[in-house]
């Protein structure tokens, strides 16, 4: 029997067949084996070991080759297919808008930023793309005729405080104003007036059309064309050689046979046997209902800290975004009381050089599991989270929905399936931007959205790192999320000192707050 055949079968049963150590292992679904199956195993052991050998080795098989295809009707990318399913259960849902704002000081022209905008949308089709349900499918179909939403705002004769109350209340409209994504262009934009001098760029994108990255190259195009338009000149960035709905045909192509096998013969062991819920005590019983509320607890860490974890790092050959995922696991496993600690996170998922600069939802989440002894030393998990990261950056082209249908979770309403708990770790945004005549800075719209119960994001700045703990007001109060920001630094400054000690040792508490645990309680 084709070995190939009897891997599949036995995903399809919920059985990962994998190597260790160069022999055949397995991991079962909820421990499901079913005795036929086990038995053709058995049968087939020798060749399904040189089958799996092969996909572990670098593929010599021909991939899909990533070119222009132009149909109209095209497929959607699997990470569209979900957004587009939430947003018909959800009833189109503002939770995966995708807002900013750029703060401009200096002589400022509304129409060439309206047209700088407008040349951004007719480059990206992903921006002017709308989602066609035909029976039991649903195709992606490109606007031609289109206009895009841009709106002038004049605040100046308003008092300061009046103006910024105002145009936090602008923000907070713009972030719940949900798109129709069968109807509309997936981005607006408005520019809004404070004085003669001082000018407030906001856009808002639908995930569906955008991610992290994107807002990046959107920000990097839109000063490029007003600069141009400034001077009189053409369009100054290259032609794109693809558009999002090519990427989406290739993934479906790719993602399939030997390609697709070897990624679940990585994940599917990796992430066997993960508990439904972490075990952090919250403020609050849980909701039946997710209902995606949330805030976010700010705090720093100093750039003596950061560099002592980035010469950590050096000695490990591990990034700076590694050390830190290895000490949030430590901070969850003291917090939560649980030895099995599970993280999600977010990578930019474009190994292709033909995507780098085409906007569109490229995203992958990737989840890790982490198992803790506490009697081991924080640089013996530094290794093992490396090479779980790693491993994972190796098949980070499994799309997360590919791993929900296989892993099978438990579904309810009141958590996200497979984790809870995310990191991540934006770096892409440390260029800086300029415009003639003009001098920008980005603002960051209040957090209003927990897309999960606490999700830890990490921001490099010039003085260190900055940390945003998004949180679900559900669940958690402020107070609690501060208390772990600060436990959280405590803790990496003890990895500093003294990365050889056991993880039971490394404290989470200062001075004070460990009196106050102590004595005044």
């Amino acid at each position: 029997m084709d070995p190939k055949a009897v891997v599949r079968q036995a995903l399809e049963a919920g059985v990962a067949l994998y190597l260790q150590e160069g022999k055949l292992a397995y991991k079962a679904r909820r421990g499901e084996f079913p005795e036929a199956l086990r038995a053709l195993v058995r049968t087939h052991k020798s060749t399904i070991e040189r089958y799996l050998s092969t996909l572990a080795a670098p593929s010599t098989t021909t991939q899909p080759e990533l070119v222009a295809r132009g149909l109209n009707k095209a497929p959607l990318s699997i990470a569209q297919e979900r957004l587009w399913t939430i947003d018909r259960l959800t009833g189109r849902s503002p939770h995966y808008n995708l807002l900013f704002a750029i703060e401009m000081k200096g002589e400022c022209r509304a129409d060439l930023i309206g047209r700088a905008i407008a040349q951004i949308v007719d480059r990206h089709e992903a921006l002017r793309t709308n989602y066609v349900e035909e029976g039991q499918e649903v195709y992606q179909v490109v606007r031609a005729e289109y206009e895009v939403p841009f709106a002038t705002i004049d605040l100046s004769m308003l008092q300061t405080d009046e103006q910024q109350a105002r145009l936090q209340q602008l923000m907070s409209d713009e972030a719940v104003h949900a798109f129709d994504l069968c109807r509309d262009v997936l981005l607006r934009s408005s520019l809004v007036r404070l004085c003669e001098d001082v000018h407030i760029l906001q856009v808002n994108v639908h995930h569906i059309a955008a991610d992290g990255w994107s807002i990046w190259l959107l920000v990097r195009e839109f000063c490029s064309l007003y600069e141009a338009f400034t001077n009189g000149e053409d369009c100054p960035v290259p032609q794109l050689p693809l558009q999002y709905s090519d990427y989406a045909q290739w993934q479906r192509k790719h993602l399939s046979g030997a390609a697709l096998d070897a990624h679940l013969a990585h994940w599917l062991p990796a992430l066997a046997d993960l508990p439904q819920l972490h075990n952090l005590r919250t403020d609050r019983v849980r909701p039946p209902v997710f209902s995606f509320r949330g805030a976010a607890v700010e705090s720093k860490i100093e750039r003596d800290v950061v560099e002592g974890l980035q010469r950590l790092g050096q000695r490990t050959n591990s990034t700076l975004f590694i050390v830190m995922q290895a000490a949030m696991t430590v901070l969850l496993q003291r917090y939560s009381g649980e030895s099995k600690i599970v993280i999600g996170t977010v990578v930019a998922n474009r190994e292709q050089e033909q995507i780098a600069d085409l906007i569109g939802c490229f995203i992958n989440v990737l989840v890790f599991k982490h198992e803790l002894d506490e009697q081991s030393s924080f640089a013996d998990l530094l290794a093992k989270v490396r090479s779980r990261v790693l491993d994972g950056m190796a098949h980070q082209q499994l799309p997360f929905e590919v791993l929900l249908e296989k892993l099978q979770p438990a579904r309810t309403l009141s958590h996200s399936p497979l984790f809870q708990l995310a990191m991540l770790y934006q770096n892409n945004a440390s260029e800086a931007f300029a415009l003639p005549g003009l001098s920008i800075r980005f603002l960051e719209p209040p957090v209003s959205v927990a897309l999960h119960d606490l999700t830890l994001v990490i921001k490099e700045a010039s003085g260190g790192l900055r940390l945003s703990w998004e949180y679900a007001i559900d669940l958690f109060d402020a107070s609690t999320i501060a208390r772990m920001a600060a436990s959280f630094d405590v803790l990496l400054k003890a990895i500093v000192a003294a990365p050889e000690q056991p993880l039971h040792a490394l404290p989470v508490l200062d001075a004070a707050e460990r009196a106050r645990v102590l004595f005044a309680f």
